[in-house]
């Protein structure tokens, strides 16, 4: 069975996808913008070799080039020059399908050609949505709006073009099969669409090779140590986090940042919120792994999420996490076991969970111990597993079966 995964940029549920096809002998080849770039070891996974993979690395090069330019129209962070990346990626890859393939396994915002091209060569076309569909988040984030207009400019979705949204519609719509890490995101698609795909429900693994956090009695006295990595924005319910704090003496907390800022939020953080914080920057994993030893509770009040996978890396590096009933949080964490789940958007609980968590810190180094054992049983092999599982349902039935 060959199956042809793509993804334009690289992450680690696609590199675990491919790695776990290839252990099964299912991988044709890995299609990617820059693998492994000068031998640098980033955009890479040890398991995954070359001979395995295909580049198409000219408009990543240059949309890289451009993202040390200054903020503006040709910087090469921007949405736009992202999307012309991703629809040359997807031209590349369909003209890579042939009829001996068995399934082209894709992502959002880059499967559109490719699955035109499979459809034509009566290959499978599997699907990962790996966030809530658009229109959920934007009946969410409405909502936000609607109590605070001016995070209208930071919510990205707003600004996205409507050709944009028609192809993400087009792309569910065109799956024979559509995998998702929670529950949370099939209920989100079929609240909008009803695509006629198979879902399958393949929940993201974590690291569980990394040393988990050793807890002192020293850890009991002094703030408590609360950490958050992700984009800095209101999406990730950034804004949600510095209410809760505000107003809480700055002694009782200590807050640490790492993600890149969305252009004007901080400053608008800044503005409206007293609060105390230390931004650390962009990590790498290792270095998220390393701060979440260094903390005694891990938040992430998302508002729109699929997964987070971020979720899984700090409960494996054996600290209790809280979280949002809008994260795939909601499907693995225990609240008052081995972390809190609160209702995404509202602050009063997210402040009720941290003040818990700082009168309550004899309990956070068992709840910590908790946190690691739950990783552990959602880890990488698991996920490659479940979704080796998942295909070899799907593909020795082919399309008449599955529509049947």
């Amino acid at each position: 069975m060959s199956v042809r995964v793509c993804h334009p940029f690289g992450n680690p549920n696609s590199y675990n996808a491919a790695a776990g096809l290839l252990q099964a002998g299912m991988l044709k080849s890995f299609h990617t913008s820059l693998y492994d770039p000068f031998g640098s070891g980033r955009r890479s996974h040890p398991e995954l070799p070359q001979s395995y993979v295909v580049t198409h690395p000219a408009r990543e090069l240059l949309r890289l080039a451009a993202a040390t330019l200054p903020l503006g129209r040709w910087n090469g962070r921007r949405r736009q020059c992202i999307d012309w990346v991703t629809a040359a990626f997807d031209r590349a890859t369909s003209r890579a399908v042939s009829p001996g393939d068995r399934a082209v396994y894709c992502y959002e915002d880059s499967a559109q050609y490719t699955f035109e091209r499979a459809a034509r060569e009566g290959v499978l076309r599997v699907y990962e949505l790996p966030i809530m569909h658009y229109r959920e988040m934007r009946r969410i984030f409405d909502r936000e709006v609607g109590l605070e207009p001016a995070l209208a400019s930071f919510f990205q979705t707003f600004q996205e073009p409507a050709w944009k949204l028609e192809r993400k519609d087009r792309e569910i719509e065109d799956a024979d099969a559509i995998i998702v890490p929670a529950d949370l995101v099939r209920a989100s698609i079929q609240a909008h669409l009803t695509p006629k795909a198979i879902f399958r429900t393949v929940p993201y693994g974590a690291d569980v090779s990394t040393v988990a956090k050793v807890w002192s009695s020293s850890e009991r006295t002094g703030p408590l140590r609360l950490f958050f990595a992700g984009i800095l924005g209101p999406r990730k319910g950034v804004h949600t986090l510095f209410a809760a704090l505000n107003g809480l003496p700055k002694a009782r907390y200590h807050l640490a940042l790492a993600g890149r800022w969305e252009p004007g939020f901080r400053e608008w953080l800044s503005r409206k919120y007293t609060v105390s914080y230390d931004w650390l920057g962009q990590l790498p994993h290792a270095a998220v792994y390393e701060a979440c030893r260094r903390s005694h509770v891990f938040v992430f009040p998302s508002l729109a999420e699929g997964f987070g996978l971020v979720i899984l890396e700090a409960l494996a590096s054996g600290i209790p996490v809280i979280t949002t009933n809008h994260t795939g949080g909601v499907e693995i964490l225990e609240t008052g076991r081995d972390g809190w789940i609160v209702p995404a958007g509202e602050v009063e609980p997210l402040r009720n969970a941290i003040v818990a968590a700082i009168e309550h810190r004899d309990a956070l180094p068992e709840m910590g111990r908790a946190a690691r054992r739950k990783a552990e049983s959602f880890s990488w092999q698991r996920y490659r597993q479940t979704l080796r599982r998942s295909l070899e349902e799907l593909l020795p039935a082919g399309k008449s079966a599955i529509y049947q």
